[in-house]
């Protein structure tokens, strides 16, 4: 798959999207019987969009697809995390929720680079956070 000037792997299997009215080409497959086609199209619907991607994901292509569209990761200002937790904002209305999620069998130290309110265990203003194995937290940024 070619995507914003590099070459990515196209793996388990191909398929070729049919642009429909007002779909942008993203990426074309090279290199297969299908060299030339569409392998992943984009259109504004509502008051979003929606990608069709034709192939498996694969880290590069997600990273591409994220530089290409402009994207970044919502909360990378806030936290920084060991491989094995993951994090996911919310929001509702005007207020933005990190739920931070320890996957690892041993106690884990995110970096937080500004002091945010921790809404679980005792709460209150951290700029520190501290997970116990398997252990999660909910902040309010």
């Amino acid at each position: 798959v070619f995507l914003n000037g590099s070459s990515l792997p196209a793996e388990l299997f191909m398929e070729v999207p049919v642009p429909g009215m007002g779909a942008k080409v993203l990426a074309e497959y090279e290199n297969t019987y299908a060299a030339g086609a569409p392998a992943a199209t984009l259109r504004a619907l509502g008051k979003g969009k929606v990608i069709y991607w034709g192939t498996t994901f694969s880290k590069a292509a997600v990273l591409g697809l994220m530089d290409l569209l402009d994207l970044r990761v919502p909360y990378e200002d806030l936290i920084t995390v060991p491989k094995g937790v993951t994090v996911v904002m919310r929001a509702q209305e005007e207020k933005r929720y990190l739920f931070v999620l320890n996957y690892l069998n041993e106690r884990v130290t995110p970096e937080l680079k500004c002091p945010l309110r921790l809404l679980t265990g005792f709460g209150g203003i951290v700029d520190s956070l501290e997970l116990p194995p398997f252990g999660t937290a909910v902040l309010e940024v």
